[in-house]
């Protein structure tokens, strides 16, 4: 699936402060990541750990999990809320037959969606409880909000179910303007649904795992000889007439004369 985010993994990890038990940033309230702000042209960050070769990782990737992008809206599954009872049948079955589309005001607090209004009864009372990341709220201008990763703790308006969290990552990669439409399921469904994505994660963990096991020695082995090949060469172009020498492969790219020695690895 085509969405708004990519992803990038360091091996060996960033050198950044942890905050809350975790390294993402907030850049509403500029805590966590670096400095608590998007990075910048001219940002240097550390690596934690540098003594991680690229033959050990090279090779390593994950299948795709996601589906493709349709041509109709995107599919987001919701089991109703408590407070659903207390609705009508026709909110219900107007919030589940209508299509939505992602406002351009939505962020990682909340997407707002825009679509017919949700008449809801003024007489409807809800107490303030804590929030779920994919609650969708109906405030009272009827546009429905889905809270996302970076909601509020608490709400006081009424909610009409909760996207199922096997469904949390097709919903946050929907820029701005797409089309989606809810789907009612069941807690057994949804369980359904998130045990399925957590084996196919177990999979692939275990296949890389397999892999790092399988490559560790004989890459160990191959690093060791490369490294005596390189010191020899060295030794042998600074004892000759050479004054400089250069050699390039698909893995190494050596440049030696009397008075500097420069690797770099591709």
């Amino acid at each position: 699936m085509v969405g708004i985010f990519s992803y990038i993994a360091f091996a060996g990890g960033l050198d950044i402060q942890k905050v809350m038990d975790s390294y993402s940033t907030s850049t509403r309230f500029n805590i966590g990541g670096y400095r608590g702000r998007a990075i910048e042209e001219g940002d240097y960050i550390n690596f934690k750990h540098t003594d991680i070769s690229f033959r050990q990782i090279s090779g390593r990737n994950v299948s795709s999990f996601s589906e493709s992008r349709s041509s109709g809206p995107v599919s987001i599954r919701v089991i109703p809320s408590s407070e659903q009872p207390a609705l009508t049948d026709v909110i219900s079955e107007s919030f589940y037959s209508q299509k939505y589309t992602i406002s351009s005001k939505s962020d990682r607090m909340g997407y707002r969606l825009e679509g017919k209004r949700i008449e809801m009864d003024d007489q409807i009372s809800i107490i303030s409880e804590g929030t779920v990341w994919g609650d969708i709220q109906v405030p009272p201008d009827g546009q429905p909000i889905i809270l996302m990763a970076d909601r509020q703790t608490t709400e006081g308006y009424p909610v009409i179910g909760t996207v199922c969290t096997a469904d949390r990552s097709r919903l946050v990669q929907c820029p701005p303007g797409t089309e989606i439409q809810f789907t009612q399921i069941n807690v057994e469904e949804a369980q359904t649904l998130l045990i399925k994505q957590m084996d196919w994660l177990k999979l692939q963990q275990e296949r890389l795992n397999d892999f790092a096991s399988q490559n560790k020695q004989s890459g160990e082995a191959l690093e060791v000889l490369e490294r005596n090949q390189v010191n020899d060469l060295i030794n042998i172009v600074k004892g000759s007439s050479f004054s400089q020498f250069s050699y390039s492969d698909k893995h190494i790219k050596l440049d030696i004369d009397h008075q500097s020695v420069r690797v770099q690895s591709k």
